[in-house]
């Protein structure tokens, strides 16, 4: 039984062909969507919800097709030598449809379709699945002849080789397979890239190159995500909402590159190309661009890359490094020392700083007279926790300032001498900092 009109209406446009010869439309066929599904039968008594001839070319037009599960049937011309046919599809509300339908004429003999894989699938977005189908005859052996493809639902689009590409929104319907009176259908789901909380990315160097891989936390089995033989790939670090990995390829002994892939290791592109990346890489909040220092010259300045291959260098004539963007994006804290080289046999001064996203003048944040390393705004960018170190750089303390650099706040006073922190992280709600301590 089919479903009763809901609130949602749609159209069903497409076209009747042969099954022998897609380019040929059937004209006059009769294609409507009974009140009750009754195959290949329309009954006198009911009028059909949605009804309409082919023209001469084949092509319809079904309006105020009722949202839900509906039989689309297809009665042939009389004496055409066509056998009739009927697919039930599950119609989203609101929407237009696109169905082209095959006849087969009687003698084609054909019992059944079957699809690979026939397993109810879920893809994310723009996911990619191939299809194959083998169209039976009376004995069940392959026929030799394809099916028409079409999809319903709003799920995707599919190529008449069964290449199945998954769209850009949240729907449910089927991948339908179909030829004369024979009709596959395969259910698909498409969904958002789920969340990847509790999933750990990492470099694996027990192959002797490194290698990208991903462990589930609560399960403990690395998968590996990108190996290239022969090549070198680290610091890995998954953009805001998952969805894509920035990381470094080594592309010869002297320089690393950012590169950045999707989240199951594919389409995998150059950002930088060969600006030589001093790690430190940093995700903006909406993960459409990465900061990260870079070598240019004797310096090492900050460049905001965008994942369109847009490189915008933002510093200059210092050693930047270790860069952390505001959660408004706006703002990106850093630390910036003068350039060194090792000559002079003292660490060099190093001082916390902001600068805008889009480069300008710098802010000092810190004074000269202290050390300050990896800064790392809270959730709600109020507050900046960083390491202030003595000038020998043996003794650090996890502290807190305003983003202008005020009310800086000492987290450690009582712990004991030589105490080193580092490595600073917020707790999503912003109530607890991680830290390691040496």
């Amino acid at each position: 039984m089919v479903s009763r009109p809901g609130n949602g209406v749609s159209t069903v446009t497409g076209s009747v062909v042969d099954a022998a010869d897609v380019s040929q439309g059937i004209a006059d066929a009769y294609v409507y969507v009974p009140i009750r599904a009754v195959p290949r039968t329309r009954q006198a008594s009911a009028a059909p919800v949605a009804e309409a001839h082919t023209s001469a070319d084949g092509t319809y037009t079904l309006t105020g097709v009722p949202e839900g599960t509906q039989s689309i049937v297809v009665e042939p011309p009389a004496g055409s030598g066509y056998a009739g046919m009927q697919i039930d599809l599950g119609i989203p509300g609101g929407t237009t449809v696109s169905l082209r339908i095959t006849l087969a004429r009687l003698n084609a003999d054909i019992k059944g379709i079957t699809v690979v894989p026939s397993e109810e699938l879920t893809l994310t977005y723009g996911g990619v699945q191939q299809y194959t189908a083998v169209v039976l005859d009376s004995s069940g052996a392959d026929s030799g002849l394809a099916p028409v493809w079409a999809t319903t639902g709003g799920i995707g689009t599919i190529s008449a080789s069964g290449l199945f590409t998954a769209g850009n929104s949240t729907a449910s319907g089927q991948v339908v397979a179909m030829l004369g009176t024979a009709v596959a259908v395969v259910p698909v789901h498409v969904r958002p890239l789920p969340s990847l909380a509790g999933t750990l990315l990492y470099t694996d160097t027990n192959s002797g190159q490194s290698d990208i891989c991903i462990v589930p936390v609560d399960q403990g089995t690395p998968v590996p995500l990108l190996v290239t033989p022969g090549v070198h790939e680290t610091f890995p670090l998954w953009s805001p909402d998952g969805s894509r990995a920035a990381f470094l390829r080594t592309t010869d002994l002297a320089t690393d590159d950012l590169w950045v892939m999707d989240a199951d290791g594919s389409a995998i592109t150059s950002i930088t190309n060969s600006l030589d990346v001093v790690k430190n890489q940093c995700w903006a909040p909406d993960g459409l661009s990465l900061v990260l220092s870079v070598h240019q010259g004797e310096a090492m300045v900050l460049a905001r890359a965008r994942i369109d291959g847009q490189v915008d260098v933002l510093t200059s004539g210092h050693e930047d490094l270790d860069p952390d963007w505001s959660p408004d994006g706006q703002l990106i804290a850093f630390v910036r020392s003068p350039i060194w080289d090792g000559t002079t046999g003292q660490l060099p001064s190093s001082r916390a700083c902001l600068v805008s996203r889009d480069g300008g003048a710098v802010s000092v944040l810190s004074p000269d007279s202290e050390r300050a390393y990896e800064p790392r705004w809270s959730p709600d960018g109020a507050s900046i926790a960083f390491v202030r170190a003595s000038s020998d750089g043996t003794v650090g303390h996890l502290c807190l300032m305003a983003p202008d650099g005020s009310a800086v706040t000492d987290l450690m006073p009582d712990s004991p001498p030589l105490t080193t922190a580092g490595e600073p992280r917020w707790s999503p709600d912003g109530k607890v900092i991680a830290f390691v301590l040496q």
